[in-house]
């Protein structure tokens, strides 16, 4: 049984949280096209599809574009945005650790935040492969990377700090971004990571501790309110003590492409 992550409670709020502007849209879309290097026609999945962030606007650069998700609520967001004149996205509910295609269904393969949520992460990324077509390219992309150094992290560490001494610890999927290029390598004929492009956006200490009081971030949904509540008010303490809630703090992110070619 998978306990792959679903985004049923998020599917209202998503976009929200992960919004670029359009120009870092228009890049994002640009980078991936370039990337996958395919000609019009040719059949791409995207594995985690969600509300269709990238499938909308990828759709329209002709490809057969077809999208799962394990989420039904967050494929029914995707249907709700698509206009009406653009070629449809093909969507299929179903889970990535099993796709329900035959082996070799597809040119390119699309994976686009989301092995971090797939504990199983090592099986999505076997069917990934099995279901490319020999010479076929699999993409995994990061479109907003946060820096080590980077406010929000700063404040997720934090309150990992708060957390623990309520008796909760936070454990990642993987260690490090390593342990997946380890694995996507495996039979790999050619792997190439990669910063496709660099861009800067404003927060506030006040948005980064409104955004972890409502739980918006995934990691945050399993966390006991015995150790969260408590946490939570430490930060805010925190937070008040070391910061203006209201002044602007730039944040650099990164829009990351793994490329494989099998």
């Amino acid at each position: 049984m998978s306990n792959s992550i679903a985004f049923d409670q998020a599917a209202e709020y998503y976009d929200q949280t992960r919004a670029v502007p359009p120009e870092v849209e228009k890049q994002g879309v640009d980078a991936i096209a370039a990337a996958l290097g395919l000609e019009a026609g040719a059949r791409v999945l995207e594995a985690g599809v969600g509300t269709g962030r990238w499938a909308i606007p990828l759709s329209r650069r002709g490809y057969c574009y077809h999208g799962l998700d394990i989420s039904m609520p967050m494929l029914r967001k995707l249907v709700s945005k698509q206009p009406p004149v653009d070629a449809p996205v093909m969507l299929t509910q179903g889970d990535v650790t099993s796709l329900p295609y035959r082996d070799g269904s597809f040119a390119g393969v699309l994976v686009v935040h989301v092995f971090h949520l797939v504990p199983q992460y090592r099986q999505a990324i076997a069917e990934v492969r099995r279901v490319l077509q020999r010479g076929g390219v699999a993409l995994a992309v990061g479109d907003g990377v946060v820096r080590d150094d980077d406010f929000q992290m700063m404040v997720s560490r934090k309150l990992g700090e708060f957390m623990a001494e309520y008796g909760y610890k936070h454990e990642d999927v993987f260690e490090s971004w390593n342990d997946v290029l380890t694995t996507m390598r495996e039979g790999a004929s050619q792997l190439d990571d990669y910063t496709a492009f660099t861009w800067e956006t404003l927060t506030t200490a006040r948005a980064e501790y409104d955004y972890i009081a409502a739980r918006r971030w995934s990691w945050l949904w399993q966390i006991p309110d015995a150790a969260f509540q408590p946490a939570l008010a430490e930060l805010r303490n925190w937070l008040e003590a070391e910061y203006d809630m209201d002044a602007p703090i730039n944040r650099v992110r990164d829009f990351k492409i793994t490329k494989v070619v099998y």
